[in-house]
């Protein structure tokens, strides 16, 4: 029995010194091993989990409020800002282009609305002069970067004309 547990500890000696001089290679055989046993690795997380439930459960608790304030904090830095409108235009405005980012500092940088040429406000103060993506109507391309006034402007022109043209009216 002592034979073996030395041959057991020289093993694992070795595999971690080769592991440690071959990163690269032990990197891509532990890939191919949980690639060609995706089932296994699965079902044993699955099992793990149900095992270790109750240690899961208290160490989100634990940790719970600390994440939600690293959150927060991230929100309100400059590419926790960037990410979220990013993220907006994507998903619930449905915004179309190839590059979001340059889009983004566009949208930072413009001082003027490129319809009225007016400077923009800040929001809530009720001048409707600020910031908004102004939209080809009837797709999800962006027209340009207008103020609000402008954008329902162009917004209910282009209703209108295509009201008209619907009902065959000269435009």
């Amino acid at each position: 029995m002592n034979n073996t547990q030395t041959q057991q500890e020289y093993r694992r000696e070795y595999s971690k010194e080769y592991q440690k001089a071959n990163p690269e290679q032990t990197k891509l055989s532990k890939a191919k091993w949980r690639e060609e046993n995706r089932k296994y690795t699965r079902e044993y997380a699955k099992n793990y989990y149900k095992n270790n439930k109750k240690k899961y459960t208290e160490r989100y608790e634990a940790e719970k409020e600390e994440m939600t304030q690293k959150s927060k904090d991230y929100h309100n830095t400059p590419n926790g800002k960037r990410r979220h409108t990013i993220s907006y235009w994507k998903t619930k405005r449905k915004i179309e282009c190839d590059d979001f980012n340059k889009l983004y500092d566009t949208f930072q940088n413009s001082t003027v609305c490129n319809k009225c040429e007016k400077p923009y406000g800040e929001r809530g103060d009720r001048s409707g002069i600020y910031k908004s993506l102004s939209l080809v109507y009837g797709t999800n391309r962006v027209d340009c970067i207008s103020c609000f006034r402008c954008m329902n402007r162009s917004k209910t022109i282009a209703k209108n004309n295509i009201y008209k043209s619907a009902l065959n009216i000269n435009v």
